[in-house]
């Protein structure tokens, strides 16, 4: 079955059980093949719009959260930086210095996780769908 686990500063739907179906993919009509990616990284943007929004308090946040199709592995990732991990990761705040003020508590604003909360079904039913449709195709080929 599927697994979400965190990772730099993403979360990774990880599917390597279905390895062998992916390489059967890539091996059948590429016209297919592309729709497939096509739809995940549809599924996948779905969770990446709503981490977007989330993070819009931000001006480089939004910009560096991408998504990334590998066989059928589906990536919603931010660039790792301080910041964004910070956001991300820190268990709710974190203290920092700023010049002639002495020292701040910035509360964290995770925007990953809680788009996949929200998303993830939605996105998880999309792929269902995406790979139901590619077998469909691949055995009418």
């Amino acid at each position: 079955m599927a697994e979400v686990t965190k990772g730099g500063a993403g979360f990774y739907v990880n599917l390597t059980e279905f390895h062998d179906l992916a390489i059967n993919f890539r091996a059948i009509e590429q016209l297919l093949y592309r729709c497939l990616t096509s739809s995940l990284r549809a599924s996948g943007q779905l969770v990446a719009d709503d981490a977007k929004e989330r993070a819009s308090y931000s001006k480089s946040i939004p910009d560096s959260i991408k998504v990334r199709v590998q066989g059928l592995t589906v990536t919603v990732q931010a660039d790792r930086t301080d910041i964004s991990s910070l956001e991300e990761f820190a268990p709710g705040h974190w203290d920092h210095p700023v010049f002639g003020s002495g020292s701040v508590t910035q509360i964290a604003h995770p925007f990953l996780y809680p788009a996949l909360a929200a998303k993830g079904e939605q996105a998880a039913t999309q792929i269902e769908l995406a790979v139901e449709a590619a077998l469909t195709g691949a055995m009418e080929v």
